[in-house]
Parts: structure tokens; sequence; C-alpha cells
């Protein structure tokens, strides 16, 4: 980013701290703030407030690109070792981004580039094709698709599992659009406060279905029958029924021809006999198949299937008791949207596109690099290719901060 853009951009991100009603955590004076300024560098860390006007003057003054607070409570939360600041406990956090998901949408707006030159779409891969190298530069975009997936995945991971299976209550969560490609879920009960790292994993193990084994939940040989978990038995065992129901409601014969042993006669069996098979199902009784082996067949698709269901969380943030994540009501210098508190009844409906967008309509000119076709509030744009265009400013700021524009000369700074 050049000068007279980076200013540009450090100016409308000081306007906006300066009228913002800014959010702060519960505790916020037991905190770690941390902050990242245009242009990178290090991170600015263990700076701590006193009152919320301090740090609101603190970030019109600075006007930082990024802006963090800690999970943890600290008896020192400005000293500058982790010994000194005296760890009090922390919140557990949930890091949900669309980068753990692949969206068939990556393929038409996600991009990479290897340093020998070789460029491809999508999510990125471990080795280069072409020089098998392992550095490589991307563009990630949102879009719609992508940002709908990651809602999903947030709102199973508060019904499915912390409201259902763990039994927290909706006033022990905070639910925030990150600002960019994700929602981070806070649980501020004290009851999680003084959890270790080690019961944090298990935590994450539990959501993502680590060494889940359906024999161990119910799926069982009883009095010469195959028996299994019920829709309505709760934690895993209830999610395990939903996944063999749901599979095989939707499945068709290519699908199961995917699993262990299944060929095209038995997969076609399945189908024609798919209506006996849920009604069993549904009953708990899991032989209704007509395979070989009843119970190798349904281990094996419960095995796939737990993946898919478990949670797709960010397994680090959350075992970290030390954790500095976004601060809501702060603008991402990735995108220039607001990372956003949101209630978890309005999750559903939430459209980061239109509700997280900080800046406004007046006009901006800038020079595009290229950006695919992109929706902000009810206006779609693009896609650029080397150009000059105005556009409004929260469209402009938007391919500012993802790297992909400047501003068209000389403007008012």
């Amino acid at each position: 980013m050049d000068e007279i853009t980076q200013k540009f951009i450090a100016k409308k991100f000081s306007e906006y701290y300066k009228t913002v009603e800014l959010w702060t955590p519960p505790e916020f004076e037991k905190r770690e703030f941390g902050f990242i300024p245009f242009g990178g560098g290090m991170m600015i860390r263990h700076r701590a407030f006193q009152s919320k006007i301090e740090l609101q003057n603190y970030l019109q003054r600075t006007a930082p690109a990024h802006a963090y607070h800690s999970s943890a409570y600290y008896q020192n939360p400005s000293a500058s070792t982790m010994n000194e600041k005296r760890w009090q406990g922390a919140d557990l956090i949930f890091d949900l981004d669309v980068d753990h998901i692949d969206t068939p949408c990556k393929q038409v707006h996600d991009s990479w580039s290897c340093r020998c030159g070789y460029v491809g779409k999508g999510i990125k891969p471990e080795k280069c094709p072409k020089c098998g190298g392992t550095k490589f530069s991307e563009l990630n975009w949102l879009c719609d698709e992508c940002l709908t997936a990651i809602k999903k995945e947030a709102l199973k991971l508060i019904y499915e599992f912390l409201l259902n299976d763990f039994g927290f209550k909706e006033n022990d969560l905070s639910v925030n659009f990150s600002g960019a490609r994700g929602y981070h879920i806070h649980v501020r009960s004290k009851s999680v406060r003084e959890l270790s790292q080690v019961g944090r994993r298990e935590i994450v193990d539990y959501i993502r279905a680590e060494g889940l084994f359906p024999e161990f939940h119910g799926l069982r040989k009883d009095k010469g029958r195959i028996v299994g978990p019920k829709l309505t038995d709760p934690g895993w065992r209830g999610k395990l029924a939903k996944v063999a129901l749901e599979f095989l409601a939707q499945a068709t014969i290519e699908d199961l021809k995917q699993l262990p042993e299944i060929g095209e006669k038995s997969a076609a069996k399945i189908i024609e006999n798919k209506a006996r098979i849920i009604k069993a199902l549904k009953e708990g009784y899991w032989d209704a198949l007509p395979v070989r082996s009843s119970s190798h067949f349904w281990l094996n698709l419960l095995k796939i299937g737990a993946v898919k269901l478990g949670g797709e969380i960010d397994q680090p943030v959350t075992a970290d008791v030390k954790r500095l994540i976004r601060l809501p009501t702060t603008i991402h210098g990735k995108t220039s949207f607001r990372a956003t508190q949101i209630s978890i009844n309005k999750l559903e409906g939430f459209d980061p596109l239109s509700e997280a967008v900080v800046f406004g309509k007046k006009e901006i000119s800038v020079q595009i690099n290229e950006a695919p076709k992109f929706r902000l509030g009810e206006e779609i744009f693009g896609p650029f290719k080397n150009e000059k265009v105005v556009l409004p400013e929260a469209a402009a700021m938007f391919l500012i901060c993802r790297g992909v524009a400047k501003l068209n000369g000389k403007t008012n700074i």
C-alpha cells in the first residue's frame, strides 16, 4: 500500500473511532490489548486500559489495522512477561473460519501463486505442482456462499454442542462476526474460566469427533440383532443416528458404492429398501440392510459421517488460555468491515456484507489491479482488471484493504 493510500485509510479509521459506540469485554481492565499497525511490523502488545474512553482515544489516535483483546484475565495485564501478568483464568474461545471449509466458490474467487510463477485457483496445495515448492502467496475473497457455509458451522456449534451437549445458557455466549471470513464464539461462564489447556483440548476433541468409536455409543449386537442409537438419545449417540438417517435419506447408488465392501448390487438393494431401513433405524434397529455385514457397513459410514458432523473449529485457538482475539466494534484492516457482535437469535439472518459494512456512498476514484465480482449491501461490483474506477467509499475501502487497489491520484487527506 502506497503512503498516500495508507494515510487515507488511517484517516477514515480514525474518523470511525471518534464517533463509534465502542464495545468492551467484561472486566476489560483485567485484559491485555494488542494492536497491529498499517504497514506491517510487530504487534503492539501488553497494553491495558482503565476506561472505555482511554481505549477509544487510543484507537482514534493510532488507527490500527487490527485490534485485539485477551481471552484471559490478568492481575497485571500490562506486564511485559506472562508470569508477571498473573493469569486468573480465561474465556473459552471458538474461532470458525471459512478457510477450513472447501466450498465450491473458492474455485471462482480464491487464488494462489508459487514463487516459481505457477498460479492456481481454490485452496492452495501442500506442494506446487510445477516445482514442488511449499511457499505460496494467497488472495482469498468472501462471498455469500462461503459466508453462509461458515455461518452454518457457527449455528451448529452453538445449538448442537454448546447449548445442547454442554448445557451452557445463551447468556453465557457472545457471538461475533470476525470482520472477514468467520465467527468468534466466546463462552464466558465461570465454569470454564479456569480450564487448563488439556481440558480445552478435550472439548475440541469432543466437538470434532476425534477418537470417536460408534461401537462405544450404542452400536452393538444384542440377542442376534444389531441395535444402535436413536435420534432422541443425548450427545453423540443422537448425532450418530442423525448422520445415518440423513445419509440414507439422500444417498444415491454412487454414494453407497463409495463405502467399503458395497458393490453395485448391494447399493441397489439398499436404495430399493430405503423406506424400510429408515423405519427400522428410527426404532433403534440397524440390521435391516440387505448386505452381508450390517454392523461393518454402519461402522464405516458413521466414522465418515461423524467427521463431517463435527465442528470446523480452529483447535489451537480454543486450547490457548492466553489468546488475543479480535475486539468487536473495531475495523478489520483486511476488509474494512466491522467486527460485529450478534444476538444468537439473529445470527441466522445476519448478513455480513450489509450489516458489517462501515463506510458509505461518497465516491472515490481508485486504481484496481484485479478483483472478482463481489456484493456489498444491495449492489454488485466488478469484476475488475487493471482499470481506474469511481466507486462508493465502502467498495473502494474494501478493495484497498484487500490489497488490490490504491487511490487514483491525490485526495483530501
